[in-house]
């Protein structure tokens, strides 16, 4: 998957791989399904998976947007992928086969997530608020 995303880099500034086959628990797929329809609405609709882990971005691309983000935020990738499609950049998705975890646990479990994913909602939607004066 990295290697054919590698191969697509040229002419795109972001290249995202859409988690597919995705064994998700009930609040993981509701927080998944608001933060995509979060970003959709206040940046635009380009990208289908807008935390996933699987990304390429143009280092000139990603400097610029990480100065704007603040150092405290819980989930800057939701941020950068909005400011990715608001900015106009040049985007590829392309599907990747979601691995479930082998190791460890999750580092947030049950309502601990739901705080978390609350916490991260107000920080998207009052950092796009704020940048859009």
């Amino acid at each position: 998957n990295f290697k054919f995303l590698w191969e697509k880099r040229e002419g795109f500034h972001a290249l995202f791989g859409k988690r597919v086959d995705r064994e998700q628990n009930i609040s993981r797929k509701i927080i998944s399904l608001c933060s995509r329809v979060v970003v959709r609405l206040f940046y635009g609709n380009q990208v289908g998976d807008v935390n996933t882990p699987f990304r390429l971005i143009r280092s000139d691309t990603l400097k610029n947007i990480i100065k704007k983000i603040p150092p405290n935020t819980l989930a800057p990738n939701v941020i950068i992928t909005g400011l990715i499609i608001d900015g106009g950049f040049k985007t590829f998705e392309h599907p990747v086969k979601h691995e479930t975890r082998k190791t460890g646990k999750p580092s947030i479990i049950r309502i601990g997530l739901w705080v978390f994913a609350a916490k991260c909602l107000y920080q998207t939607l009052h950092y796009r608020l704020a940048s859009s004066h």
